[in-house]
């Protein structure tokens, strides 16, 4: 990415010439996160209502509005991070497809199933909350921020352009709300969320909506390890005695760990039936 950035910021070319270029690096980028295993696709617009929008289910699409293009084109370097926050967003969604077994992955998973029953599926009323209340606080916009700013950081010393003072500012700014909403949120294993006009433990909050979706431990197995299906459908969650089965069982160090991880995050020793 590093050379083709450069030529960006530091070459005067025409504006078709710069947007085919700026899309190629985009399109790379987004083939090396997928490992060049699928096809990839860049769209640029000028009907997106955000500067940039990585499909919420995709991986494999991103598009970038004009308006943005043409920040960017003028040499605007804080711009190039709405493009690293959604390439962030994107390998995400790469990572849950390819059934990671981490914490945050995981988690950036969950709240994703929330948000698509509780908004995007009920984009007027919301019905829950969830959706407009959490949103900016979730793992997966806190994570893509973090890392963005950490990128631009890195990409724009690498390629020997300066930051001013006034952008390095801003941008220690933001990680340090970025590192504070983390451990309010994302990183706090006994994060609220705030639902029909409460405030619950979001863990708590996902074992009662699971139960009303058994398909999602067939779609997404990574959450079979947590949850199982019975034979009559009902969903269970493994007490930390079955998980310690599970582990002995286990011949993958990335699954072992990943149990290590919900045995000693598991607030309750057992199952929960919800009926």
């Amino acid at each position: 990415m590093e050379d083709a950035l450069k030529e960006l910021y530091t070459k005067n070319m025409d504006y078709n010439t710069f947007i085919e270029k700026l899309r190629r690096l985009v399109l790379n980028e987004m083939k090396d996160m997928v490992e060049h295993r699928y096809k990839v696709n860049c769209v640029i617009s000028n009907n997106l209502k955000k500067d940039c929008l990585a499909y919420t289910k995709s991986f494999t699409e991103i598009g970038l509005s004009e308006e943005l293009v043409k920040r960017i084109y003028n040499k605007d370097k804080l711009s190039f991070f709405v493009i690293l926050h959604e390439l962030e967003k994107n390998y995400q969604n790469y990572l849950i497809n390819v059934c990671l077994l981490d914490p945050n992955t995981i988690k950036i998973l969950k709240e994703k199933l929330v948000l698509e029953i509780d908004g995007e599926e009920n984009t007027e009323e919301d019905y829950c909350g969830y959706y407009s209340n959490s949103y900016y606080t979730s793992t997966s916009e806190i994570l893509a921020t973090r890392y963005a700013y950490m990128d631009i950081i890195d990409l724009f010393d690498d390629i020997g352009i300066s930051l001013s003072e006034k952008e390095k500012e801003y941008i220690a700014m933001q990680l340090e709300l970025n590192r504070k909403l983390y451990e309010m949120t994302a990183g706090n294993t006994k994060n609220c969320v705030f639902v029909n006009g409460y405030d619950i433990d979001f863990d708590d909050y996902f074992e009662q909506v699971i139960y009303e979706h058994p398909e999602w431990i067939k779609d997404y197995p990574q959450l079979s390890i947590e949850f199982y299906v019975t034979e009559d459908g009902k969903v269970l969650k493994r007490d930390n005695i079955e998980l310690m089965n599970l582990y002995r069982e286990s011949e993958y160090e990335e699954e072992k760990k990943y149990i290590e991880y919900l045995i000693a995050h598991n607030k309750k020793n057992k199952v929960k039936i919800y009926s």
